[in-house]
């Protein structure tokens, strides 16, 4: 992991991503909190689980 490029990231999907693990990883119930549409939200952990290079949230479907 890229330790510089970790500075870069944005504080907006940090905090996104934490309110989903708050909300024990409910994409829907973080994002009637973050008073986002669900969409979005998934799109924003998308873009830092790609700049991040590794997966945040495992589907078990």
């Amino acid at each position: 992991m890229d330790l510089l490029g970790l500075s870069t990231l944005g504080l907006r999907q940090i905090c996104y991503f934490l309110m989903v693990v708050k909300c024990d990883n409910s994409f829907s119930r973080a994002a009637e909190q973050l008073h986002i549409e669900r969409p979005p939200l998934s799109q924003l952990i998308r873009a830092l689980e790609k700049r991040l290079k590794v997966n945040l949230f495992v589907s078990w479907l």
